[in-house]
């Protein structure tokens, strides 16, 4: 996460290690203050970030409720079809 950048007033800038935390899905009052700041990034570099997990954990869910209703719909379908 060292790498990363972002663009502000006077050009291309490091975020900072509360940055990365904050994009990770990190609480504010979390702190990585007391190791080595190449130390944090390669820490964050390896962490899941939650965020992420948790909108795809959302969409899997979505989708996979509504390919349950267009299933279930088939299914009355087929069955008003044979009655």
């Amino acid at each position: 996460m060292a790498k990363l950048g972002v663009v502000d007033g006077q050009g291309l800038r490091k975020l900072t290690v509360r940055e990365c935390q904050r994009l990770c899905g990190y609480p504010d009052n979390y702190s990585l203050d007391n190791i080595a700041e190449t130390d944090a990034f390669d820490l964050l570099g390896n962490t899941v970030c939650i965020p992420v997990i948790k909108e795809i954990a959302i969409r899997l869910g979505q989708y996979y409720v509504s390919r349950q209703q267009v299933e279930n719909l088939r299914f009355v379908e087929e069955e008003r079809a044979r009655a």
